[in-house]
């Protein structure tokens, strides 16, 4: 993978020309094709995010994690008939001189990890992040153990998937999230977290973001099926709120307590202040200042539909300091600028030029 670090993360970029290579009739050739025309690109964007990971959750992925791809680049790998994607990304690290404590069929142990979380290229087109809790047969305990996690973790889950819009599939069934690894007629291997798909073009200005984000947000329940498997406590819960200190920091303006009249319906987590917060613009009020600033980033210009930039309503005086959400305050801004402006600036940018 050594040409990975020839390219920067501005430069990835995936075409819908791209997924032409699906189409190679032979499965050998399919498969070295996507290896060496996938993988240099999904390598930086993987690495970036793993940069990302050690800065958030202050913990080093590449002490306990290998990479893992699809097709495997192993020789003596199980081959995979089909090829209709190709992802990248890490699972707990391969060894062979330790038992997990996750059992087969027969009772031997395994060696290897069951857990993925990649970044996937398919052949419809689209890319989209996903983390596979069990990739193989593995024992009751250890799925109870996985879903027991999840359940007491769900009230600062349930608002980390909302904002990254993650969704989670048990067999075509709606399952709560605190429900969901503990559903009688669920088969553990059919369970899958996962992202929106896009649609290619992606780009370092158009989604790349959106799925680095998605990464990030899964990272801990892979890192808990790690710790479980290896016979470690789970830190489930420190990672969650080192996530939403990360958050709070990206959305630094909105107040810890939402105007009681704006408050949504039924019961929202009372200790993510930020996370709640940050929809606590009434809806109509939030669709009226990004339809009166033509759905278009006040400071960079990119819009939604033409640059798939994800948009924010900003509050110009920060509520923090005492700014109100009347419409003259608030103004809409990508991701990327909000981030960039915090609660430090108070420029209108309606009306910056330049």
């Amino acid at each position: 993978m050594s040409e990975a670090g020839t390219i920067s993360i501005e430069d990835v970029a995936f075409e819908q020309r791209d997924v032409e290579i699906f189409n190679i009739p032979d499965e050998k050739t399919r498969a070295t094709t996507l290896q060496s025309y996938f993988f240099p690109r999904l390598e930086v964007l993987l690495r970036h995010t793993l940069g990302m990971v050690q800065a958030i959750y202050e913990v080093n992925p590449y002490e306990y994690t290998s990479f893992v791809f699809q097709p495997s680049p192993r020789e003596k790998a199980g081959k995979t008939f089909g090829y209709t994607e190709a992802h990248i990304g890490i699972a707990g690290q391969r060894r062979r001189d330790r038992e997990l404590t996750i059992t087969k069929p027969d009772g031997s142990h395994y060696h290897f990890h069951p857990s993925y979380l990649v970044y996937e290229v398919g052949v419809e087109a689209s890319m989209n992040v996903r983390l596979f809790p069990f990739i193989f047969n593995v024992d009751s305990q250890f799925v109870a153990k996985m879903g027991q996690e999840i359940t007491q973790n769900a009230q600062l889950l349930e608002p980390i998937f909302a904002i990254n819009h993650l969704s989670y599939d048990a067999a075509d069934q709606f399952i709560r999230l605190k429900d969901c690894l503990s559903s009688g007629d669920l088969e553990p291997y059919e369970m899958t977290f996962f992202s929106p798909s896009l649609y290619l073009p992606v780009t370092y200005d158009h989604g790349l973001n959106d799925l680095v984000l998605a990464y990030l947000a899964l990272f801990p329940l892979l890192d808990t099926s790690i710790q479980i498997a290896e016979g470690r406590p789970s830190r489930l819960p420190e990672l969650l709120k080192r996530y939403k200190a990360w958050w709070e920091s990206l959305t630094c303006d909105v107040n810890n307590e939402p105007e009681e009249d704006e408050a949504p319906d039924g019961d929202a987590p009372s200790d993510l202040p930020g996370l709640d917060g940050y929809k606590y613009i009434k809806p109509g009020k939030w669709w009226a200042v990004l339809a009166r600033d033509n759905w278009t980033c006040c400071s960079c210009h990119r819009s939604a539909q033409k640059d798939g930039v994800t948009l924010n309503v900003d509050h110009i005086k920060p509520r923090s300091e005492g700014g109100t959400d009347d419409m003259e305050n608030l103004q809409t801004l990508c991701w990327k600028c909000n981030i960039g402006k915090s609660n430090k600036d108070h420029t209108d940018l309606r009306h910056h030029e330049g």
